[in-house]
């Protein structure tokens, strides 16, 4: 049976266990390398339960027969006048995707931040990612903006 529900202190090893996973999973992505350094950048692993339950945060886990096996992460940023709720990660485990899950996550997500005042909603979706770009399409989102990056053959300054 799937379930969605908000994530609480009790769940933090679920959350570490499901974070380094989202992130390990953008390795193989076009553009999933430079995302997955920014993440771990903002959200030490470590760090990760007291990081992403603190207020103005919200984590919903699906579940599958009451066991964890996908996340999504977003946070309220204020840009200017907007305030943005901004989906970090939407992660479902690979044998759990495609039956629903990460819709049931959003839904919770969206029903749980109805009270926060939002002008709007950002996610990303790598490019070539045609399931995340279908995913958010289908919820209503709209591509807003591309990023172009051109890389040089430089050493990283330490």
């Amino acid at each position: 049976m799937l379930s969605a529900r908000v994530a609480g202190e009790q769940d933090g090893a679920e959350l570490s266990r499901l974070w380094r996973e989202s992130v390990a999973g953008l390795a193989g992505l076009r553009g999933g390398t430079t995302l997955a350094a920014s993440l771990s950048e903002r959200y030490p692993f470590r760090d990760i339960p007291s990081i992403l339950l603190r207020p103005g945060r919200i984590v919903v886990l699906g579940c599958v027969d009451g066991v964890p096996v996908g996340l999504s992460y977003a946070e309220l940023r204020r840009t200017g006048a907007e305030r943005v709720l901004s989906l970090e990660v939407v992660f479902v485990e690979l044998e759990a995707r495609r039956v629903g899950l990460a819709d049931a996550m959003l839904g919770v997500l969206l029903e749980e931040t109805s009270g926060w005042d939002v002008t709007a909603i950002d996610a990303p979706a790598l490019p070539g990612d045609r399931a995340a770009k279908s995913f958010f399409e289908s919820h209503g989102f709209r591509a807003r903006l591309l990023v172009m990056r051109r890389s040089f053959d430089r050493p990283a300054r330490s």
